[in-house]
């Protein structure tokens, strides 16, 4: 990702390390002020994959329609990245249609990411709930009523 930054904040005193090697005849005029028509610096700032994945998660639930926009990006980035998105995507996936949901669910059991893949089968096919654990009192009752149920040999 890059950010533009204006000019100004490098404006000032300049750091002029003197190696020794430097010409007598060519002095440097550290006191330059930085020219207005410079336009702004450009610098790359890493963006770690958790601040994607709650940056692609916050951006469906402001606008649920920027979700291909957001796939096409994951497609663009670097794998780790782009399944942090999709992962965002996934975290967000209610607030989508029906259609949409679909095919984000589809692309992501399809991504090389394994925890992806995971993720979006449990999305589509829940774990069914535990069976309720069976209490004594319900076990004994059960036993008696089968106990009951047989003849009696005295």
């Amino acid at each position: 990702m890059y950010w533009n930054a204006p000019a100004d904040w490098f404006a000032g005193p300049a750091i002029v390390l003197d190696t020794g090697d430097s010409d007598e005849d060519d002095p440097i005029d550290v006191d330059e002020p930085a020219d207005a028509e410079d336009g702004p610096v450009v610098f790359a700032r890493e963006v770690r994959p958790p601040l994607r994945r709650w940056a692609a998660g916050r951006a469906v639930r402001s606008d649920p329609a920027s979700w291909a926009a957001l796939v096409q990006r994951a497609r663009q980035v670097d794998p780790r990245s782009g399944a942090a998105m999709m992962h965002g995507l996934l975290d967000s996936n209610e607030l989508l249609t029906p259609a949409a949901r679909d095919v984000v669910l589809a692309l992501a059991e399809t991504w090389p990411h394994r925890k992806l893949r995971e993720a979006a089968l449990a999305l589509r096919h829940p774990p069914e709930p535990a069976p309720a654990p069976v209490s004594a009192s319900t076990a004994t009752q059960g036993a008696a009523e089968t106990f009951s149920a047989q003849p009696s040999l005295f």
